[in-house]
Order: C-alpha cells, then sequence, then structure tokens
C-alpha cells in the first residue's frame, strides 16, 4: 500500500517505510526543494512527533507546499500593494498594464491556492481514506477502526486552515486590485469624455465662426449688386430726355 502525493511541486510515493520522490531536482526553485528535502530528511529520522513515518513524511511535504504558498503569496503582495500605492499618488498607463499583469498572476496563484485548499478538503471528508493512509499499521497487521484517524485529521486540519489563511489574503488582495482597476478605468472614462466634450464645443465654436462668415459674405454680395443696379448712368438719362422731347410736338400737331 502507498499514498500517492501531487501537489504544486511534490510527486511523491509514500510507503511505510519509505519515500519515492518525483522530478524533486527538475523545479525552477532549487533553494525550496534543498529546504524540503533536508526537513524531510530530518523529519523521518526524528520519531518524538509521535506520528508514523508516513505521516511525518506527508507532514514534511505539506510544510514545502505551506511554504512555497506562502513565499509567493509575500511576493505578490508586496508587488501589487507597492503599484496600488504609486496609483493612488499618479495613474500612468504604464502602471496600469503592470497592474494588469499582476492580476492575472495573482488569478493563477489563487487558483492553485484553491486547489490545494480543495485538495487537503476533499481527504478530511473521507473516513474510509483517511483510515486506508495508516500504512505502518497496515503493515504491522494492527486493525483500525473506519472513524479512528484522529492524528492524521488533526495534522490535516491544521495546514488547510494555514492555506485557507492564505486562500484569503489572496482574494482581499484580488479584490483590491479589482477596485482600483475599476476606479482608473472610471478615471480614464472621465478624461475621455472631457477631451471629447472639449472637440465638440471647439467643433461648435469654429461652425459659428465658419457660418457668421458665410452670412456676412451672402449679405455683401447682395449689397453689391443693388449698388451696381442703382448707379447713375448719364447715357441713359439724355436718352429719356430725347424721347421725351421728341414726343412733345407730336402731342401738339393732334391738337
Amino acid at each position: 500500500m502507498t499514498i500517492q502525493v501531487n501537489i504544486l511541486h511534490i510527486r511523491a510515493l509514500l510507503k511505510a517505510d519509505a519515500v519515492i520522490l518525483f522530478d524533486t531536482y527538475g523545479s525552477a526553485d532549487s533553494r525550496l526543494h534543498s529546504v524540503f528535502l533536508y526537513h524531510l530528511e530530518h523529519n523521518l529520522r526524528a520519531k518524538t512527533s509521535g506520528l508514523p513515518y508516513e505521516f511525518r513524511a506527508l507532514e514534511s511535504i505539506l510544510l514545502s507546499v505551506l511554504s512555497a504558498l506562502e513565499a509567493e503569496m509575500v511576493f505578490i503582495r508586496n508587488l501589487v500593494g507597492g503599484l496600488l500605492a504609486e496609483l493612488e499618488d499618479d495613474i500612468d498607463r504604464d502602471k496600469f498594464k503592470s497592474l494588469l499583469h499582476y492580476s492575472r498572476r495573482l488569478a493563477s496563484f489563487q487558483s492553485r491556492a484553491k486547489l490545494v485548499q480543495e485538495a487537503i478538503e476533499e481527504v478530511l471528508e473521507q473516513d474510509e481514506d483517511m483510515t486506508a493512509m495508516y500504512l505502518t499499521d497496515k503493515k504491522n497487521d494492527i486493525p483500525r477502526l473506519m472513524d479512528d484517524h484522529e492524528e492524521l485529521e488533526v495534522l490535516l486540519e491544521s495546514f488547510a486552515k494555514q492555506v485557507e489563511e492564505i486562500v484569503n489574503e489572496a482574494e482581499n488582495i484580488h479584490n483590491n486590485v479589482q477596485s482600483t482597476q475599476e476606479i482608473v478605468e472610471l478615471i480614464l472614462d472621465s478624461n475621455r469624455n472631457a477631451l471629447l466634450a472639449l472637440d465638440l464645443k471647439v467643433s461648435i465654436w469654429t461652425m459659428g465662426i465658419g457660418m457668421g462668415t458665410l452670412v456676412a459674405g451672402l449679405f455683401g454680395m447682395n449689397i453689391g449688386s443693388d449698388t451696381q443696379s442703382r448707379s447713375f448712368d448719364p447715357g441713359s438719362q439724355k436718352a429719356g430726355q430725347k424721347t421725351l422731347v421728341a414726343a412733345s410736338p407730336a402731342e401738339t400737331w393732334f391738337r
């Protein structure tokens, strides 16, 4: 009988007297694995905790997983917290892009932390599985009742509570990031609307000036035409006088 563990960066098979690790040295975080291997070796040799061999190995694995989550949580908290503080003083496009990038990274971390939490809670809900994880007792043919798993339950609940705290903190940071994004988007939309309103006002003013110039031009053209039609023409006046003089004798003749 074995216990199969596949959680975050650790893949292992736990037996009653041995631990088999897979791809431990292939991880990018060599320091984290070095600490894990040191703690695992020390914990397996120590028998003061009263836990069986397989549970001491499981404890070291859960401690390494918890350390990985805490380290990444601290890193993201510092990145996001510093950027949010900068955005309160100055809204910059590059900073806003960085916030979107950190938001995606935070969402990915939050998803992995929830998977760890759900995996531990799923084991806690299965009495039969927890009883079957007592490999040392099975090896020594020691019978165990279905609900007799208090040691393992306390161990898992302790880590489940710590993982839950990390998940809650990640959710709080995610909510802060979303609130900041919404505020920044509202400010950018307000600035954009102000620019559009200014552009509209300039267009209206330009159109008003253009209409005034057009109306003045049209009136100017009409006044010029009336003046030309009313201009004095001496030749026309003489012709009218000649016509009047020529008509006078004819009128006298008919009388």
